[in-house]
């Protein structure tokens, strides 16, 4: 068959993969022969890709602002524009639906920086074991403290 292709791989195991029409992808089928095959089974693209060619290959990813919910009987050539008003609407790469932007409700995920006595707890904390000065006489004149008084 034109456009077939045939792999001999290491182990002496024979792929052979046959051209998949537009709009279909190869599936695999399982065989314990000596000859495992991909066997061209009419399956449609999924959600999110198409294939508007025949080819060895997988169906393809479509593209930003466009769509195909995967829900179509026929063979999908083409992704589906989504809507024109690209300020309220969310459809990007792979996507199945058009998103209004208008419907999603909004969510903060910012944290603001703490400015309770928690950090200064922390530098407190610190402090006291960097700069621990004992009762010793020698620990007092080679302190670092000492010297900023």
């Amino acid at each position: 068959c034109e456009g077939n292709m045939a792999i001999l791989t290491d182990n002496a195991d024979i792929l052979i993969i046959p051209l998949a029409s537009a709009g279909y992808t190869s599936i695999w089928i399982d065989t314990t022969e000596r000859v495992f095959a991909f066997y061209f089974q009419p399956k449609l693209c999924i959600g999110g890709t198409y294939k508007n060619r025949s080819s060895l290959g997988p169906c393809q990813i479509c593209p930003p602002h466009t769509r195909n919910p995967g829900t179509f009987v026929n063979a999908v050539l083409q992704c589906i524009p989504c809507s024109n008003n690209s300020s309220t609407s969310f459809c990007p790469l792979a996507s199945l639906v058009d998103i209004d932007l208008n419907t999603v409700p909004t969510y903060s995920q910012a944290v603001a920086y703490p400015e309770t006595g928690d950090t200064t707890d922390v530098e407190d904390l610190l402090l006291k074991n960097m700069f621990q000065i004992s009762s010793n006489a020698r620990c007092l004149i080679i302190s670092p403290l000492l010297w900023t008084l």
